[in-house]
């Protein structure tokens, strides 16, 4: 069973969370309006009192009326696993035909793709926080009409990789070249380590390397 946390806004009782049980089913964005709904009435439950009423419709209609007045700004999963950074790059439902590329943090890319199309959403519905959420059928249609072209993991960018290296080749030419790293502190792998310095230096510009000095 996959559980999902699904977060909620009202007026007058702010923010709550809760957990909807979506079965195995991993394409999320088609049921999202289905998930919202129960979310909803889940959060109307903590202050609508089956007891107060007298038949199980009265408490139906009301629990309904409470559930309208709240408001889904985001669903993803309650997996307790690590989550890591993955790359998206889709495209708008509009007609335009815009595009969209960021990273997301996410467990797995079912998640992933999720996040992705609640933020594209979003921005198609004014870019803040929430907007487009009043209307779940609409705004799953727009989660459903965008396109994700590109979404896998990447915990590190080529350009964050090549900071990283560049750091590393600056550290150890600078204890090579101030003394505090001798061929006789290493004497098997020294010349293996210089060698894949001179290499470093032949793939890393000098931009690079200056910007970490």
């Amino acid at each position: 069973m996959t559980k999902l946390n699904v977060t909620g806004k009202h007026a007058e009782h702010g923010e709550l969370k809760t957990v909807v049980d979506v079965g195995s089913d991993d394409e999320f964005h088609y049921r999202y309006a289905e998930i919202a709904e129960s979310a909803r009435k889940k959060f109307a439950s903590r202050f609508v009192d089956y007891e107060s009423f007298g038949s199980d419709s009265e408490y139906m209609n009301r629990l309904d009326a409470v559930a309208s007045e709240f408001t889904i700004t985001g669903v993803e999963s309650a997996s307790e696993q690590q989550r890591v950074r993955y790359h998206i790059y889709g495209r708008y439902s509009d007609d335009e035909g815009g595009t969209w590329s960021d990273h997301v943090w996410a467990v797995d890319t079912a998640e992933a793709d999720l996040i992705a199309r609640q933020t594209m959403a979003e921005n198609e519905y004014g870019g803040e926080a929430g907007a487009g959420r009043e209307d779940e059928a609409s705004f799953q249609d727009t989660m459903e009409e965008i396109e994700i072209h590109d979404c896998y993991p990447e915990p590190v960018t080529k350009a964050e990789a090549v900071v990283m290296l560049s750091k590393l080749y600056v550290g150890i030419t600078g204890m090579i070249e101030g003394g505090r790293l001798k061929e006789s502190d290493i004497p098997d792998d020294f010349s293996w380590l210089t060698a894949q310095l001179e290499e470093i230096a032949t793939k890393i510009d000098a931009p690079a390397k200056e910007a970490v000095n």
